[in-house]
């Protein structure tokens, strides 16, 4: 389910020329105005996917992180394809990781160890984990025999990787899951490992970030932008509690963690319960 997500995100913007399939609009419960309900200024900071390369969607240059951070990749100007397909055709391959190594030259054979991570099946994402300390993190594309495509088409960042706590992870303070309860629903938010930090601030620490409240949806891919609605309310000024009112019947409530671009961390940095709500008060 993550993978075509971020899938689904790169081929619908962020990369490849593929439009995504639009999301069923679904009327949401009534809810009493969402903290940041609107685009905000964080939305707005956003950086611009390349018109051609390989990119980093939800890091940057200068990124500080925890080891275990989810990386997720982009593309544009070419297209995804697993390796040993597509042979000859110039305008596809897939994403290799090259960790504290030089992009490869072109019509050079990417190396397979641990420093030249391959992503064969075309994967979109990887699970970094790595030692604490300073690191240059390389993304280089390559061709179906796993042929770079050259510096041209490689992207690389400097990032600090930080020891990751022993316990990660947003979740709901006295609240259950399978909890039948009234409405409104007065909710508090803790955290586990991370910081809070408003929107907007911090961008580059990846170590830091705010909660988003998700109403009957899942959780968010890694790298994908939280959206600003009636299901998907904002908490981007650090709030960690809120009172929403619901109908009557089952609910799913996920808590979702986001960078300072609201960028979701992933469904490990995610809770999600459900509840049922039995009256309205």
């Amino acid at each position: 389910m993550r993978q075509t997500l971020i899938s689904m995100l790169i081929l619908s913007g962020w990369g490849c020329s593929t439009e995504a399939p639009p999301q069923p609009k679904v009327v949401p419960k009534k809810l009493p105005p969402a903290p940041m309900a609107k685009k905000t200024q964080a939305h707005s900071m956003l950086p611009e996917a390349p018109r051609s390369g390989v990119y980093f969607i939800n890091i940057e240059d200068g990124s500080t992180l925890f080891s275990g951070f989810e990386l997720a990749f982009g593309l544009a100007g070419k297209f995804v394809s697993p390796a040993g397909t597509a042979s000859g055709d110039q305008s596809k391959g897939h994403h290799h990781l090259l960790i504290d190594a030089a992009p490869i030259e072109a019509g050079k054979s990417v190396p397979a160890d641990a420093t030249h991570i391959h992503f064969g099946k075309g994967q979109l994402g990887h699970l970094l984990t790595l030692a604490p300390g300073a690191h240059t993190l390389t993304l280089q594309y390559a061709d179906s025999t796993h042929q770079s495509y050259g510096p041209k088409w490689s992207k690389s960042v400097k990032v600090e990787v930080l020891k990751a706590p022993d316990r990660i992870g947003p979740y709901f303070v006295g609240l259950q899951d399978d909890a039948s309860i009234e409405s409104p629903i007065r909710l508090e938010f803790g955290l586990f490992g991370y910081a809070i930090s408003p929107a907007g601030t911090t961008p580059l620490d990846k170590t830091k970030g705010h909660h988003h409240l998700i109403i009957d949806r899942g959780s968010i891919a890694a790298g994908v932008p939280i959206p600003s609605d009636d299901n998907h309310i904002h908490f981007g000024k650090g709030q960690t509690s809120a009172e929403v009112q619901l109908t009557q019947g089952r609910h799913s409530l996920t808590l979702q963690l986001a960078d300072a671009l609201h960028r979701s961390y992933g469904e490990r940095l995610s809770k999600t319960i459900h509840i049922t709500v039995r009256s309205i008060r």
